[in-house]
């Protein structure tokens, strides 16, 4: 595969999972951990991921997108919600 190629599939595929560690992406593209470590910075120095320990998240606007808004956030989890505030009502 060619670099240019290789870098992105990584980028296409940290942007559809949000994140992706070196390792995940070293056996995904079977190749050395080094190589997708200059692949990352490479791709971070273009301003198309963000680098982080470990591996590479998507650029926050690009996150921000990808965020539930309130509604969604205040729907999620409503039993674990109601029960924590039980306890603080105590």
């Amino acid at each position: 595969m060619l670099t240019q190629e290789r870098r992105q599939r990584i980028l296409d595929l940290v942007l559809h999972k949000g994140s992706a560690s070196v390792t995940e992406l070293s056996r995904e593209f079977d190749t050395s951990e080094s190589t997708i470590r200059r692949d990352l910075v490479a791709l971070s120095n273009l301003g198309k991921l963000n680098k982080v320990h470990g591996g590479a998240t998507v650029l926050s606007q690009e996150f921000v997108n990808n965020e539930d808004n309130n509604e969604e956030k205040f729907l999620k989890n409503i039993d674990e919600k109601t029960l924590i505030a039980k306890y603080c009502a105590e």
